[in-house]
């Protein structure tokens, strides 16, 4: 029966063969790897998805490839939020530094991504798990989209907030205001050095005090979050 104001079939004409396509996607999914939803729930949210994209479809085109691409795209984006549910808290650290040509995560205070780190082992140990299913696409497609999720269990604003009481009371007043330059504010050596009047290296342009108060914030900084559960 054809939709008599768009001149194509209804959703509800065609109910059949959706249902028919979406048990054949989520047939060559692998659904038990991500205990925290059913094929059932994703199959009523495939269903919901294609009823309110209904209107987008062009009835000069084969509805079956349609439908498919719809399923296809929502598929992905599905087990994509899922994953990031589990995905490593480095990915939203402000320390992380991203892969090494190893595939190797590296951190900023720890050298690489390792269970040295409080936060990092309690993902490993309760997280891991569920971070490495299959996915239909690879990390790699989408490593600036995992980038710009936030991971939503831990708040960084508070914990680095924290931090920086506790560094306050650790560090002399130049060093800490290295620390809130360099790891806060983002400022490059050179512009702290100008801005705390220290003499510029000509040849190297970075101040070699810098350096040695930058080792001992990232020292100082392990001790508190080792010390910090």
């Amino acid at each position: 029966m054809a939709n008599s104001d768009s001149g194509k079939d209804s959703f509800e004409d065609n109910i059949d063969q959706i249902n028919r396509l979406i048990s054949l996607h989520l047939g060559k999914w692998r659904m038990k790897s991500i205990p925290s939803i059913t094929q059932d729930d994703i199959a009523q949210e495939l269903l919901l998805h294609i009823y309110k994209q209904w209107d987008s479809y062009d009835s000069s085109r084969p509805l079956g490839n349609w439908i498919t691409r719809v399923i296809s795209n929502r598929l992905k984006n599905i087990f994509r939020d899922e994953y990031y549910k589990f995905a490593s808290p480095c990915l939203s650290c402000p320390a992380y530094l991203g892969q090494n040509s190893t595939g190797e995560g590296e951190c900023r205070l720890f050298g690489h991504c390792n269970t040295v780190c409080k936060i990092y082992k309690k993902w490993v140990d309760e997280k891991k798990s569920q971070h490495d299913i299959k996915l239909p696409v690879t990390y790699e497609d989408h490593l600036n989209e995992i980038n710009s999720k936030p991971f939503d269990e831990i708040n960084f604003d508070d914990r680095i907030e924290d931090l920086k009481i506790k560094l306050q009371s650790r560090l002399s007043d130049n060093d800490y205001k290295i620390f809130i330059g360099l790891y806060i504010d983002n400022k490059t050596e050179i512009e702290i050095s100008k801005e705390l009047g220290y003499k510029i290296n000509t040849k190297t342009e970075v101040n070699r005090q810098i350096k040695t108060v930058k080792a001992n914030i990232i020292n100082i900084v392990k001790q508190v979050l080792l010390e910090d559960e």
